[in-house]
């Protein structure tokens, strides 16, 4: 096989690859090897088109991690959690939350969460409370202003 032809096989098996993963991975391969098939055709050794291979390959790869994937939003922030998810929303007092007894207990979305004040006053049942954090298992709540 001639440098040629492994340089043209190098790049339709890449693609063949590229195209049964869709990992945007094998595509930077094909890349190189069309690199190094152009440093043959222009006359460079074997060794000089491997190391062409290589070093394109790698580039194209860290391209794409870094530039491509960030511009089209590929590299994105984790989706926040349930409990993530209802920091700043109004919940209702269940039972009267007192931080000096560890009491207290808001309903949410249809849940119940032990809640203890952000100020450490008292919140009697039934008051609108807004969420603020979550510490552990427990909400920590602040009362509603009207």
């Amino acid at each position: 096989m001639t440098p040629i032809q492994f340089w043209i096989v190098m790049i339709v098996v890449s693609l063949i690859a590229e195209a049964l993963t869709t990992s945007f991975f094998s595509i930077w391969f094909a890349a190189g090897a069309v690199c190094a098939l152009i440093v043959k055709l222009l006359g460079g050794s074997f060794a000089v088109q491997m190391y062409i291979f290589a070093i394109t390959s790698i580039i194209f790869i860290l391209l794409s991690e870094f530039i491509l994937k960030k511009k089209f939003h590929i590299l994105k922030k984790a989706p926040k959690t349930n409990i993530d998810s209802i920091i700043g929303k109004v919940g209702i007092v269940t039972k009267e939350i007192n931080n000096i007894e560890g009491k207290g207990e808001v309903e949410i979305e249809g849940k119940r969460w032990t809640a203890l004040s952000a100020d450490d006053r008292i919140i009697h049942k039934k008051e609108r409370v807004v969420i603020e954090r979550v510490e552990g298992v427990k909400l920590i709540v602040r009362k509603k202003e009207h």
